[in-house]
């Protein structure tokens, strides 16, 4: 062996050693880090970072936009025919615009309309902690209560969790109203691609919904 083959086989050792010291470390690294079962967003900040710093952004201050922005103004003095519109319906008693997603429980539960009876399901797409209380209480059940028996059971807004896999952040579904529609088409929900699922995740909240009425 010459000294030029001498010297390719320890560069290429020196490159194979550093890969795994580098792979050792990351896997060591990930070992130590915390399990993630909560719902608030500031205990995914040790394993993602940088999501939870682009989660953060959610809750700046930064004006009104085209598409809405950080105000919450007051949607019905923009529109005064949006008063009459709904009328009857809670959205005429106050209708302000939506700010992100870490203000989503708060600017509810501040709101006006939830002063007067409302179901439990309101919830679903203002509270990180939605998921937990379907498991404990059934779907059905958590629209049979009103929202004043769950204001003090729920703290956070939309959180990573209501989107994300807590181990590697891949995208999920947790909203028991999206996944039954998708399977009443057949629509194998388990099949889904990240691809699919970037859209879907958003459509477990942001969505145009209709009502019955009783009887």
């Amino acid at each position: 062996m010459n000294r030029e083959q001498l010297a390719r086989l320890l560069a290429a050792a020196t490159v194979l050693l550093v890969l795994c010291v580098a792979a050792l470390f990351g896997w060591r690294q990930q070992a130590s880090l915390p399990e993630l079962a909560g719902v608030d967003p500031q205990q995914w900040e040790e394993r993602f970072p940088q999501h939870y710093r682009s989660y953060l952004r959610t809750a700046e201050d930064y004006g009104r936009t085209a598409h809405g922005g950080s105000e919450a103004y007051d949607r019905l003095a923009e529109n005064p025919f949006r008063r009459r519109a709904f009328a009857g319906n809670s959205f005429a008693v106050e209708y302000n615009a939506a700010r992100g997603h870490f203000h989503a429980q708060v600017d509810q539960a501040r709101s006006l309309r939830t002063q007067e009876p409302q179901p439990g399901g309101c919830i679903n797409c203002h509270a990180a902690e939605a998921p937990a209380l379907i498991a404990e209480l059934g779907w059905e059940g958590l629209h049979a209560l009103d929202y004043d028996d769950l204001r003090e059971r729920v703290h956070h807004g939309s959180s990573c969790s209501d989107c994300h896999d807590p181990i590697d952040m891949s995208l999920v579904l947790t909203r028991p109203a999206l996944i039954n529609a998708l399977e009443a088409q057949d629509i194998d929900v388990a099949a889904l691609g990240r691809q699919e699922l970037r859209g879907l995740v958003c459509a477990q909240c942001h969505v145009e919904y209709y009502l019955s009425a009783e009887g």
